[in-house]
């Protein structure tokens, strides 16, 4: 249905309707983003509750409850998004790549060197198959 549909039957412009119809989705979305924020909350709380319970355990060296502890730290980690996924810049996976061409260079015999360049598509260690030009 158009706006100017809506409008129509409400005896309203179609503009009208429009902008009734974005507050009322901008107040749902509110409404939604507070009761996203109150269930993290209890959330949270619960996970305190269980962490406050087998922390004890844990302390003592019982396996079971060592595990119990990890996983609620995991739990609340991202459900708080703590754990960001990291960035790697373009030059961090080049600087990388190189220092890992170093080391199979340096320490594999020549017969497993030229295995791995040749499965990774370079010919020497440095360049791929083809040249810096090949696509």
């Amino acid at each position: 249905m158009k706006y100017r549909e809506i409008g129509a039957e409400l005896h309203v412009t179609g503009s009208a309707a429009y902008k009734a119809c974005a507050r009322a989705l901008r107040e749902i979305s509110a409404r939604t983003g507070e009761t996203a924020e109150l269930l993290r909350r209890l959330e949270v709380e619960r996970l305190d509750s269980l962490w406050a319970a087998a922390f004890p355990g844990a302390l003592k060296g019982d396996p079971a409850t060592v595990r119990a502890c990890l996983a609620i730290m995991e739990r609340r980690a991202r459900l708080l998004g703590l754990d960001a996924a990291q960035e790697f810049s373009l030059l961090d996976i080049e600087s990388i790549s190189r220092k890992v061409i170093e080391a199979v260079q340096a320490a594999a015999p020549a017969d497993v060197r030229e295995r791995i360049f040749a499965a990774l598509g370079f010919t020497d260690g440095r360049e791929p198959i083809g040249g810096a030009e090949s696509p």
